[in-house]
C-alpha cells in the first residue's frame, strides 16, 4: 500500500497538515505515515544535542545534552494523544501509522522518502510561528533537492479542496515527461486538468507548438488526455506563475526541481522558494535526478 509521509512536531500546524493529508489520502486511496524526527546536532567536541523542542522545552538557548530515549517516550505519548484526537475525523478507508527517527532533520526525511511505499512527502509552510524550527526555508530546499519522491508544501492552515486544475510550470525538457507521468497518475484520482505552462524567452516557441502539434505529442508521451501546453514569456517567473495559477483557478502548482538548463540559468534564487512567498496554492516539487 502506498503512503503519504508527514513530518510532525505535534503543533497546530502539523495537525492541520494531517487533516489535509487525510482528505488527500481518502481521494487517492493511500495510507498515511506520521514521522517525528528527533533532530540532533554534532558539535565539534562530540556531544549530542537535540533540536527537538519536546526534548527540552524549557531551554532558553535550545541546547541541552540529548536523551534520545526520553525524547522517544515523549513522542510516543504525544502520538497516543494525537491518535485519539484524530479518531473521529479519520476517514474509514485510510490507515494512520507512526514512526520516530533521530538524526539531521532533512537527511532523515530524505532517507525515509526513498522507501518504496512512500509516494509523497507533505510539509507545512514556514510562515506560521508554530512551524518546526528545525525545518526553515533552507531545510525545505534540502528536501526539494534530496527527496526521492515528490514533495508537497502547504501554506499555513491550508484547507483541502478537490484538485480540479493543476498548473505544471516548466521549460519542457525531457525530464518533464517522467514528472508529468507521475503527476498524471496523481491527477487521475481527481480527473484534473493539467496545464503545462512553458515559460521561455523564445517568442517563436508558441508558433512551433501550434505548427508541430506539440500538445498531441505531450499527450501521447505522457498517456493522459487532460494535458494542455500553454506558453508564456516572462523574466519574473515566480510571480508570473503565481498570477497565472490564480487566473486559471489552479488548485495545485507543480514544478520539476530547477537544477539545470533554463531554470538554472534564468533564476539566481530558487523559483520554488519564491513561489511559496507569492501564493497560498499548494506546491508540488518533482526531482527526477533522485529516482532510484
Amino acid at each position: 500500500m502506498s503512503k503519504i509521509l508527514i513530518p510532525v512536531d505535534f503543533t497546530a500546524t502539523s495537525r492541520n497538515n494531517i487533516q489535509y493529508a487525510m482528505q488527500l489520502a481518502k481521494e487517492t486511496g493511500q495510507d498515511i505515515e506520521m514521522l517525528h524526527v528527533i533532530q540532533v546536532d554534532y558539535p565539534s567536541y562530540g556531544q549530542l544535542y537535540p533540536m527537538d523542542p519536546m526534548a527540552n522545552p524549557s531551554a532558553t538557548d535550545g541546547l541541552a545534552p540529548v536523551n534520545i530515549k526520553k525524547s522517544e517516550e515523549n513522542a510516543r505519548k504525544a502520538y497516543d494523544k494525537l491518535l485519539k484526537e484524530l479518531e473521529f475525523s479519520k476517514p474509514d478507508n485510510i490507515k494512520l501509522d507512526t514512526s520516530i527517527r533521530s538524526g539531521l532533520y532533512p537527511d532523515v526525511i530524505n532517507k525515509e522518502s526513498a522507501r518504496k511505499e512512500i509516494t509523497l512527502v507533505l510539509l507545512g509552510g514556514t510562515a506560521h510561528e508554530e512551524s518546526n524550527s528545525s525545518l526553515g526555508p533552507d531545510g525545505i530546499q534540502m528536501l526539494f533537492e534530496g527527496a526521492a519522491c515528490p514533495v508537497m508544501v502547504l501554506s499555513p492552515q491550508a484547507k483541502f479542496k478537490k484538485i480540479n486544475n493543476i498548473l505544471y510550470a516548466s521549460d519542457l525538457q525531457k525530464e518533464d515527461i517522467d514528472s508529468l507521468k507521475e503527476l498524471s497518475a496523481f491527477a487521475s484520482h481527481f480527473k484534473s486538468r493539467i496545464l503545462a505552462l512553458h515559460i521561455n524567452d523564445n517568442p517563436d516557441f508558441k508558433e512551433r507548438i501550434e505548427e508541430k502539434g506539440f500538445n498531441e505529442l505531450v499527450q501521447q508521451k505522457v498517456g493522459y488526455p487532460g494535458i494542455k501546453v500553454v506558453c508564456m514569456s516572462s523574466d519574473k517567473v515566480a510571480k508570473s506563475i503565481a498570477n497565472y495559477a490564480h487566473n486559471t483557478e489552479a488548485d495545485l502548482i507543480a514544478l520539476l526541481k530547477e537544477n539545470k538548463g533554463f531554470w538554472k540559468t534564468l533564476f539566481g534564487k530558487s523559483t520554488s522558494e519564491q513561489l511559496m512567498k507569492e501564493t497560498e496554492i499548494p506546491l508540488m516539487i518533482f526531482n527526477q535526478e533522485n529516482k532510484i
